[in-house]
């Protein structure tokens, strides 16, 4: 999400905390240059197009190419949960504002997986209310052949509000 200042000719740029949409990154001898694909400022015409090792090795490594790399010379992923401040052209370093594995590093879980099976179940049929019908299908081999109600019901997906529901029922999950 990018926000700028005309007159202080400063330029705000975030990114989601969970690294979904992507900022890309690079300072140009003409200037800053940002977008959200990197084919984007490829497409600008100030960008080299020069290999980046560092980028290249993560991909063949691990099969994709590790942040803050691209497969570009001199050209930035901003991380997940990063700001950015831009000054006159020159960007800062990024600095985190939220760290994912804060989250995964806490103290595990303490409900069985019974329990966790029920908020779900529970979450789901809480959630779905009034709208319950459209996300429905007769479950007829997608999937597992468990039902979440009796009647054979199933819901075909999770919406961000059952998720957050199911997991706000256990702080420690």
């Amino acid at each position: 999400m990018p926000s700028g200042d005309t007159q202080t000719r400063e330029l705000f740029l975030a990114r989601d905390p969970y690294g979904i949409k992507p900022h890309y990154y690079t300072r140009t001898k003409d200037g800053f240059v940002f977008a959200s694909q990197v084919k984007g400022l490829l497409a600008s015409g100030l960008v080299a197009t020069e290999r980046e090792p560092a980028g290249l090795v993560g991909f063949y490594l691990w099969g994709s190419v590790p942040e803050p790399w691209t497969l570009f010379h001199d050209v930035f992923a901003l991380p997940a949960g990063h700001w950015l401040r831009v000054r006159v052209g020159m960007p800062a370093a990024p600095v985190s504002w939220y760290d994912i594995r804060a989250h995964w590093q806490r103290e595990g879980c303490k409900a069985t997986v019974q329990e966790l099976q029920e908020r779900v179940r529970q979450a789901v049929t809480d959630s779905a209310g009034a709208t319950w019908s459209p996300m429905l299908h007769r479950g007829r081999g997608v999937g597992r052949e468990q039902s979440l109600r009796n009647d054979g019901i199933q819901p075909m997906g999770l919406n961000s509000r059952t998720a957050r529901f199911a997991s706000d029922a256990e702080p420690n999950c």
